[in-house]
């Protein structure tokens, strides 16, 4: 196997750290005579249990698909045990014997380092809908031959848009939804208007080519006269949502408008009058210039926007939150996470930072201490009088507990039915890696060693070796190198790869040379060895194409 295939499993093998959270693993704690989709053949000590629920992966995720199997009374003989994974009808993987510790290919992998403890654990890449359906474990051991069936469930979570246009008073506004992405196919929206649920006017939808579903929806709105404001809502449900819904809406403010009826001719010119006044300085204030709020309007409840006093909500302004800036993650640095919050009015402003953990679909508050720490926020008033702000959260960066970790910034203000959020979707963490070149004696044999740490994630390191052959270079086949990878506590992984030349060491002088690469835009780190007179000298390591 290459070394970046190797990479990849171990990289996967790491997830089993997180199984006590999945809960398809519920069924570790049941007996094998209990458990689940279990073969037990008469007369025979094997026996072989799959998880007791389906799993369910997310679309273009690495699904882990483990059975468990036992033999009674007997201590396992590798020689004498095998596996077959089946897809339908469809063998993906078999293995005669378990000389190695893997074996994949181009869709799927199994690690087989843990058949000695009664696990045998299959990784499916890049999952697409194609790869929904029944799996069997099939073991054998010896003459005897028992099968566990695992069922696998593919999601994919809505991206949802609302169409974004102006609301026209007293006329008929249309008003499109975007539903895009998803699967299963079952989905339940909802468009609302003020909190109130409307007919929807129109549906379309579509299959796509990853198997995906989309949906077009538009809805109808007229708003009048008696609206202060209108909000158009589109809220969808689906089966793959952490929450219980995601939605997206547009809002329209009129403002209180009232319409005077002239009762007499006699007073007809001097209203007309009174009209364009009035008509000039609501487009002064709400165009030309912006509006100017003050606080002690809010506690006096006073202020004239048109015709009558101001409420607390005419006076408050709605924040507007940007993106959050995500810098690069390294691990065993700090980090920090900022998301700007602008345009609202009264400055009583509350922000929270939450985090979803990988594979759980609960939020859970982030407080200060160890791991996080949370800035306080330096406010600035604008122009127009409304505030500015920038929400900030340092954190210590581990791969461990930061990898695939999602966090959220909300906000709640006097001007929101509900909080406002920005997520930044499933974090990635890079390692800061080092690498140091020895050599070690072991049965009369020396090996050049190289050490590479801190390396997350793994699937982009490259070593090789060469040695100088006249004034060429000669590489070294894989054959004469042994790579082994190992995993940290901090979650990362290390690298050990040697390397042992076998040609006949009569010249005076010999040189080898290593190179590492560790990330696809970096420049690999190369490094000399001069072995004169048995005497192995290292060289300045070199940074180099």
């Amino acid at each position: 196997m290459s070394l970046r295939s190797e990479a990849n499993v171990l990289l996967e093998v790491r997830e089993e750290r997180l199984q006590y959270r999945r809960g398809y693993r519920l069924w570790d704690a049941q007996p094998l005579s209990t458990a689940v989709e279990m073969g037990d053949k008469p007369g025979s000590g094997l026996k072989v249990v799959g998880p007791s629920c389906p799993i369910v992966a997310s679309i273009n995720s690495t699904v882990e698909i483990t059975c468990r199997f036992q033999i009674d009374g007997q201590k396992v003989n590798l020689d004498l045990l095998s596996v077959k994974w089946f897809f339908g009808e469809k063998i993906l993987l078999a293995k005669n014997n378990l000389d190695k510790e893997v074996a994949s290919n181009q869709t799927a992998t199994m690690y087989l380092q843990t058949a000695k403890d009664g696990i045998f654990t299959l990784f499916l890449h890049n999952v697409t809908i194609a790869d929904q359906g029944g799996y069997t474990c099939d073991v054998f051991y010896g003459k005897d031959n028992v099968k566990a069936k695992i069922d696998l469930r593919i999601e994919a979570s809505p991206a949802i848009k609302i169409s974004n246009i102006s609301l026209k008073w007293n006329m008929l506004n249309q008003v499109y939804c975007w539903v895009t992405g998803f699967y299963p196919e079952e989905m339940n929206m909802t468009w609302f208007k003020n909190g109130i649920p409307l007919l929807t006017a129109h549906v379309d939808k579509k299959r796509n080519a990853d198997g995906t579903y989309s949906i077009i929806s538009s809805v109808n709105v007229t708003p009048n006269a008696n609206d202060e404001y209108v909000i158009i809502e589109c809220q969808v449900e689906h089966s793959s949502l952490h929450s219980d819904y995601i939605k997206a809406y547009i809002v329209g403010r009129l403002g209180l408008m009232k319409t005077f009826f002239i009762t007499s001719l006699v007073f007809s010119l001097i209203c007309a009058l009174l009209m364009v006044v009035t008509i000039s300085v609501f487009i002064y204030r709400r165009i030309a210039k912006p509006q100017v709020l003050d606080e002690n309007l809010i506690e006096q409840g006073l202020g004239n926007l048109s015709t009558k006093k101001a409420s607390v909500t005419d006076l408050t302004r709605c924040p507007k939150m940007g993106d959050i800036i995500i810098p690069r993650l390294v691990n065993g640095t700090e980090a920090t996470l900022q998301c700007k919050i602008s345009g609202y009015f009264p400055d009583k402003l509350e922000v929270m930072w939450l985090k979803v953990e990988p594979l759980m679909n609960k939020q859970v508050f982030v407080s200060p201490g160890e791991k996080y720490k949370i800035p306080v926020m330096e406010v600035t008033r604008e122009e127009d009088q409304t505030y500015t702000c920038t929400a900030n959260l340092i954190v210590s960066v581990s791969v461990a507990e930061d990898e695939y970790t999602e966090y959220i910034c909300q906000v709640e203000h006097p001007s929101l039915d509900r909080p406002l959020e920005k997520r930044t979707g499933k974090l990635c963490v890079t390692g800061s890696p080092t690498v140091k070149v020895t050599y070690e004696t072991v049965h009369s044999k020396t090996w050049l060693r190289t050490d590479v740490k801190g390396v997350f994630p793994p699937t982009c390191t490259a070593v090789t070796w060469s040695r100088d052959k006249g004034k060429t270079i000669v590489h070294y086949p894989e054959s004469v190198i042994s790579n082994q990878w190992t995993m940290n506590k901090d979650g990362t992984f290390k690298l050990i790869s040697k390397c042992q030349d076998k040609s006949r060491r009569k010249k005076a002088q010999k040189y080898f040379h290593v190179s590492v690469k560790v990330k696809p835009q970096d420049p690999p780190v190369k490094t000399s060895i001069l072995l004169d007179k048995e005497e192995f000298h290292f060289m300045e390591i070199l940074k180099g194409e």
